[in-house]
């Protein structure tokens, strides 16, 4: 629960940011139900993180055609987890792929970043240019599509929440905290602790050996 438990506290930071900008400006209606939203989708991921009694399961991440970030030689495909409760039935889908090394990988890899030129950064667990996705889905019981989608991306220096989905209805958001802010910094360094130890147990098929 890990990797949940660290998703929750950033998304719970990016979101405050934005709900404290609703209070402030009561006069934007779209500010104001994308506030509401965020409020809605902290208290269904806390609710689940406390109640539930999930049964887990690990996989690679299948690879998308449509996947913005594109692989590179040394790279992890990313793991899908899953978490469905026993008693209620309800689903958390978690994926992470993109800017990964596989840290049983050791093939030299360069980085795409222009400004990099031709060098690697074989130093780094995470691709320079390339930011890590991090998504996450709930599904209520009975139901095939999620009620809530929320998508993060990781960088070396940031982390964001560009969009969300709730019942229907996206919501842009695009709030970005650095991650020398005190507040963030716990749950990145959760969230990358989790994202290394399951890149661990799950084998990733792109990996030569």
């Amino acid at each position: 629960m890990a990797l949940l438990g660290g998703f929750s506290q950033a998304f719970s930071m990016l979101a405050q940011e934005v709900i404290f900008a609703a209070r402030r400006q009561k006069e934007d209606d779209e500010l104001l139900q994308t506030a509401e939203a965020l409020t809605e989708a902290r208290s269904v991921i806390s609710e689940f993180q406390t109640s539930a009694q999930p049964v887990i399961t690990l996989a690679p991440r299948t690879i998308c055609p449509n996947d913005k970030v594109k692989p590179l030689p040394g790279q992890h495909a990313g793991v899908a987890v899953q978490y469905v409760d026993a008693v209620t039935g309800s689903i958390v889908r978690m994926n992470f792929y993109g800017g990964l090394r596989d840290p049983l990988d050791h093939r030299d890899m360069h980085d795409c970043d222009p400004a990099m030129k031709n060098n690697h950064a074989s130093r780094t667990e995470e691709v320079v240019s390339q930011p890590v996705r991090i998504d996450l889905h709930i599904i209520a019981m009975g139901q095939i599509e999620p009620f809530l989608d929320i998508w993060l991306n990781l960088k070396p220096t940031t982390i964001a929440l560009d969009t969300f989905q709730y019942d229907q209805q996206y919501h842009k958001v695009g709030n970005t905290l650095p991650l020398t802010d005190p507040k963030i910094a716990p749950a990145v360094t959760c969230l990358r602790g989790a994202m290394r130890n399951l890149m661990l147990l799950v084998p990733n098929p792109w990996s030569p050996r």
